[in-house]
């Protein structure tokens, strides 16, 4: 599903808006669908322990330097059962739930839970991403895509702007959306 947002947002808190959607999302698999270890994967992917249950993409549309608006789009997987082997790690509500949910349900739960959490202070929603956040605080292998350079780090957490930061040793790196793969 794909919904319209006309966010009111200075161009430099759009990452804001990725924070609503993801919790909205998760917050939805925990009440509605009765899911539990819901992550967020940096920035927006929706995992169930270690496997995918949904995907955001997100496009903007400026007016100056606010955000004029906002599309946020949906692949949540519901009643998938089969997936195509090219996929590494796929899961649905079904698969993990039993539970028989309707499109239509997902549809207006997912969009209350996001009409709370677009009430909710900057702060605390930045707060609940990090707490969310899929592999934090635990060492694991990584590359930075923009050097080929395959290291091993930990994520810490993720800056007001969006940018993933993981120590790496003693250096603290942040990295842009595109310019780090997990391994």
């Amino acid at each position: 599903m794909s919904i319209l947002l006309h966010p009111q947002l200075a161009v430099e808190a759009q990452f804001r808006i990725t924070e609503w959607f993801s919790l909205a999302v998760a917050d939805f698999l925990e009440k509605h669908a009765g899911l539990s270890v819901v992550r967020i994967k940096w920035p927006n992917d929706i995992y169930i322990g270690t496997k995918k249950i949904a995907g955001i993409l997100i496009e903007h549309h400026w007016s100056g330097a606010e955000i004029a608006y906002s599309i946020l789009g949906i692949g949540l997987n519901v009643r998938q059962t089969l997936f195509p082997e090219t996929l590494p790690n796929p899961t649905s509500v079904l698969l993990e739930k039993g539970n028989d949910l309707t499109i239509e349900d997902c549809a207006l739960g997912i969009r209350d839970c996001l009409l709370q959490r677009k009430r909710q202070e900057a702060a605390n929603l930045h707060a609940d991403y990090l707490q969310r956040l899929y592999r934090k605080q635990e060492t694991a292998a990584y590359q930075d895509t923009t050097t080929g350079e395959c290291f091993q780090g930990m994520i810490t957490g993720v800056s007001e702007k969006g940018l993933l930061q993981v120590r790496c040793g003693e250096a603290l790196r942040e990295f842009e959306l595109n310019s780090i793969a997990y391994r």
